[in-house]
């Protein structure tokens, strides 16, 4: 479930079902500002030891933060989002019984920019405060990770990161992303004596009327 006080901090070692895919790039920060290390490792890609500060620590200044309090909380993600003109979606995910799922934590209202998709990861320990660490990972292979999660394994050429279901091709993507974006699932109907009618041609009664009127 999502809970707005959630927070990333600190590095966490990832579980070995996730390191297993090698679809995710988890910086070893030691310090509170993961979500940055995870946006830079998605700006400025490295072919080697991606997992490093040092990759990208000449750039952490050219992050704007404001004066947002780090480690950032979910939902102070959006002033982030704003502050750098970023399209940041955070997700989380569940392990039980050998079954793995995904869902969005946080989808960007931005529409314009490249989406950056960081994985939020809480620790198993509690610490003395009752409370369990956390940190965000960059996903740089989002089909990668969730294919075993999707109803049935098939060859799909884009996945939909808001409902997570997949596509075999764009152009059904596309058609699917207005309804999912808007949210406009109405049906629309024929006007009335235009096109207004169906048949059925495959059927075995004869009792029954072979078209309705809509």
């Amino acid at each position: 479930m999502k809970n707005s006080q959630m927070l990333g901090s600190s590095y966490i070692e990832l579980p070995k079902f996730i390191t297993d895919k090698k679809a995710i790039i988890s910086v070893k920060n030691n310090d509170e500002y993961c979500i940055i290390w995870a946006v830079l490792a998605a700006l400025y890609p490295v072919a080697k030891d991606a997992c490093r500060v040092t990759k990208y620590i000449t750039h952490f200044n050219k992050i704007n933060r404001g004066d947002l309090q780090f480690p950032l909380r979910i939902k102070d993600i959006h002033k982030f989002d704003k502050l750098n003109n970023f399209a940041i979606n955070v997700f989380g995910y569940s392990y039980e019984n050998n079954i793995e799922s995904y869902y969005p934590l946080r989808i960007s209202e931005n529409v314009q920019q490249q989406p950056i998709d960081p994985l939020y990861i809480e620790s198993e320990d509690i610490d003395e405060n009752n409370k369990k660490s956390a940190h965000y990972a960059l996903i740089k292979d989002f089909k990668k990770l969730i294919f075993k999660s999707l109803a049935h394994y098939r060859s799909y050429e884009v996945i939909c990161n808001k409902c997570m279901i997949g596509f075999t091709n764009e152009s059904a993507y596309n058609k699917h992303l207005y309804y999912c974006t808007t949210g406009n699932t109405q049906c629309v109907m024929p006007e009335e004596g235009k096109d207004d009618i169906v048949e059925f041609k495959n059927h075995t009664s004869t009792s029954v009327n072979n078209s309705i009127r809509l």
